[in-house]
């Protein structure tokens, strides 16, 4: 038979040790949030940003191999086809044939 002491000393040892588990709890809850937030989250910005300029660099690097094919592809058509090469030089630097004049036409 239990006497309503023993019974009450349960009541207080089971509410000590419900308040024990919860402080632990709270504790591990706790540390958890502080490691989030000095570890994990400035660990996942730097990667966000790491991706971010990853990317990037791949299209610059796309654009980049894109007009290294079209300067080869201009520079193969300079080498092989002399009318390419005076067409250039006409454009680019304003040369003119003997004999030929340069009009300009005003709107």
């Amino acid at each position: 038979m239990t006497t309503p002491q023993s019974r009450e000393a349960r009541g207080r040892r089971r509410h000590a040790v419900f308040r024990e588990t919860a402080h632990g709890a709270a504790l591990v809850a706790a540390a958890g949030a502080v490691l989030w937030v000095t570890v994990l989250l400035p660990s996942r910005l730097k990667t966000e940003r790491i991706d971010e300029q990853r990317l990037a660099l791949l299209a610059e690097t796309r654009d980049l191999e894109r007009e290294v094919r079209d300067l080869e592809t201009e520079t193969r058509a300079l080498d092989q086809d002399p009318y390419e090469m005076e067409k250039v030089l006409r454009a680019r630097l304003g040369f003119l044939r003997p004999g030929e004049r340069v009009v300009v036409v005003s709107k």
